[in-house]
């Protein structure tokens, strides 16, 4: 146990050292990063897909991917193009959280009005009520 203990510890020093771009590639300029205790998450929304037209205005249409940086284990998350930020955070709890559990920050380079909405929604499904000052 301590020899596990010693290499994720051994892993997370390697990742901190390691530019982004070293370690997933293909990182479009709209993503978000969450970083756990000793993995960090990082989220992509992929939108503009080609998909008929007819019967399909309603569907999903883009693709959240979320990819454990650590681990290089990625889950798809079909959703729409025009997803808010409660939508994103429920999707979030439902697919990330769920298996991963609840990272200790998240850093976006979306605007700061989606992160906050996003936070606070995040929050307010664990009965949680921020107060940012």
């Amino acid at each position: 146990l301590a020899e596990h203990g010693r290499r994720r510890a051994q892993v997370r020093v390697l990742l901190h050292r390691l530019p982004d771009h070293e370690i997933i590639p293909s990182a479009s300029s709209r993503t978000t990063t969450a970083v756990g205790s000793a993995r960090a998450t990082l989220a992509t929304l992929h939108d503009g897909l080609h998909v008929r037209t007819a019967g399909w205005s309603s569907r999903n249409n883009a693709i959240l991917v979320v990819v454990d940086r650590l681990t290089k284990m990625a889950h798809f998350i079909a959703c729409q193009q025009k997803i808010t930020a409660e939508q994103t955070a429920q999707l979030f709890i439902a697919n990330v959280i769920r298996l991963h559990g609840l990272p200790t920050a998240i850093i976006s380079d979306r605007d700061p009005k989606f992160t906050s909405n996003f936070w606070h929604h995040l929050w307010d499904q664990f009965g949680t009520k921020l107060q940012l000052e």
